[in-house]
């Protein structure tokens, strides 16, 4: 039986193929964290029967253009990425390929090798992203710890607790007094950070409507304004790290006895 028409069309807009300098550019359903979609490129083999499947460095060119350094590292983690996809990495070139491959292998070659480098990419990123919030949270103890203002036996750090869900959520630090709790969290601009953060500061608040949601970020001129208008819904005040926290010290610095 034929395939309908009208879905033929649309599978076919998925894969766009067009001919850049002797390849055939490929931008596949494979999508990096920004959005954006993989793209690879085949070229034919010297015997012109077989093809090589590559992203020509384009992995490595996203993490740039996320702010990431790539010079000289993570070589083993794109090793390591490409030997689960029984793919190959060139640590002289920065980029992902596949063996030989004959016309009829193409179609999943293209599809290992998408879900190949997207995993790459998400992996650095989501690393960077988690090395990012442990950077604010530590910057978030130097600044209580520096103005003396909040006890320290009034700050408890890991604190958890159970939100609307039933789920028990972490955030890196609560503030405790009879009068009121102060939970606090750092979040990035990442979806990793940004959709945990969102969930649990709104799954908290349903459960407990009188406790303070205090989001701590870094670098806010980087930020997009939906995620940043994502995170401000669902919390009390969004806190600039590179404030040094005094807006949250002005708001609860008084509860020092």
């Amino acid at each position: 039986m034929n395939c309908d028409i009208e879905i033929k069309r649309a599978l076919e807009k998925l894969h766009a193929c067009d001919i850049l300098e002797g390849a055939q550019r490929i931008s596949t359903t494979c999508l990096y964290p920004d959005g954006a979609r993989v793209t690879l490129f085949a070229y034919r083999t010297h015997k012109n029967a077989e093809f090589v499947v590559t992203d020509d460095g384009d992995a490595y060119e996203v993490l740039r253009s996320y702010g990431i350094d790539t010079i000289s590292k993570y070589t083993k983690t794109a090793h390591d990425t490409a030997s689960k996809f029984d793919m190959n990495f060139n640590k002289e070139l920065s980029n992902f390929y596949s063996d030989p491959v004959t016309s009829e292998m193409l179609p999943a070659t293209i599809a290992y090798l998408a879900n190949c480098v997207q995993k790459f990419v998400q992996q650095i990123n989501d690393k960077m992203e988690l090395e990012n919030e442990k950077d604010i949270r530590e910057r978030i103890d130097e600044c209580l710890e520096s103005y003396h203002l909040i006890p320290e036996r009034n700050i408890v750090r890991d604190f958890e607790i159970i939100g609307d869900s039933g789920k028990t959520h972490n955030f890196s630090h609560a503030i405790l007094r009879e009068e009121r709790t102060i939970l606090v969290s750092p979040v990035s601009d990442h979806h990793a950070s940004i959709a945990p953060a969102y969930m649990k500061f709104n799954d908290v608040y349903t459960q407990n409507p009188d406790y303070k949601r205090e989001a701590v970020i870094s670098n806010v001129s980087a930020w997009g304004s939906n995620n940043l208008n994502l995170i401000e819904s669902v919390v009390d005040n969004v806190n600039y790290i590179e404030e040094k926290m005094k807006p949250f010290m002005k708001r609860y610095g008084y509860l020092q006895n």
